[in-house]
């Protein structure tokens, strides 16, 4: 019992956490009938959903295999820091700032690694943690925020977009700037070998005897990576996209 106690405390530390400040809360404002309306049941299951779909994409390693075939056309030092930077920028407008970071933080480790820039890890994951915030904040599922003030706000998602692309933009151009001061043009050959099979086999998997991260295995770059799943989770993802955008209900993509 102890050790499975344990297990939950280092596996959910943020869910045990949350729970217990949650617990507090309720000796601070007594339950009442109005705790029904605290729930946002609009956001959350957006917010499920979507997260559901995101899980898929990374399960079969569709974020990592785009980001290592990105870097493939990859020349400089200066165009290496610009790549993942974009990757964290872009992907957090589609699923979320954090999942971005998760995901791409540690391929950027890795890749700085092989590029031999592990010095300049600390100031290109800075750069990504502000591109992931900057891009999700575009749009109505970057962040699970947005997703709140839409639907409390009735805001139509392009109107939204309109108002944040000045900001989100103007902080795209100041990253591209900021790299372009802190890194040179230093050739960078690691990762535009012919076959292609640099970052696949020392980043996606650096271990050929061991389970390959997020299900990616070399040969045919994942499970079910360019077959019915990808289809599939691509199909879901437009699904909640309509959703979001209020072209179907929301207990339609809930079924769904």
């Amino acid at each position: 019992m102890r050790q499975l106690v344990v297990k939950i405390l280092k596996n959910e530390t943020i869910l045990v956490v949350a729970s217990i400040l949650a617990l507090i809360s309720c000796f601070i404002v007594p339950p009442d009938k109005e705790y029904g309306g605290y729930i946002h049941a609009s956001t959350i299951s957006q917010l499920i959903c979507l997260m559901l779909v995101v899980c898929g994409f990374q399960r079969i390693g569709v974020f990592r295999i785009i980001g290592s075939r990105l870097l493939h056309h990859v020349g400089t030092a200066r165009g290496l820091v610009i790549t993942l930077i974009s990757l964290t920028y872009f992907s957090g407008m589609l699923i979320t700032n954090d999942v971005a970071l998760v995901t791409f933080i540690p391929f950027a480790i890795a890749v700085l690694t092989m590029a031999h820039m592990e010095e300049h890890a600390v100031l290109v994951g800075t750069l990504m943690t502000v591109g992931a915030n900057v891009g999700s904040m575009l749009t109505p599922i970057g962040n699970a925020h947005n997703l709140y003030l839409k639907a409390l706000t009735g805001m139509p998602s392009a109107e939204m977009i309109g108002i944040m692309a000045p900001y989100s933009v103007a902080a795209a151009v100041l990253l591209v700037l900021i790299a372009c001061v802190a890194f040179g043009k230093k050739p960078v050959s690691e990762f535009s070998s012919i076959d292609g099979s640099g970052i696949e086999q020392n980043v996606l998997a650096p271990n050929s005897d061991q389970p390959r991260p997020d299900e990616i295995r070399v040969t045919g770059y994942g499970a079910g990576y360019g077959g019915w799943r990808t289809i599939v989770y691509c199909a879901l993802f437009i699904v909640c996209l309509l959703a979001v955008s209020d072209f179907i209900p929301l207990w339609a993509m809930c079924v769904i």
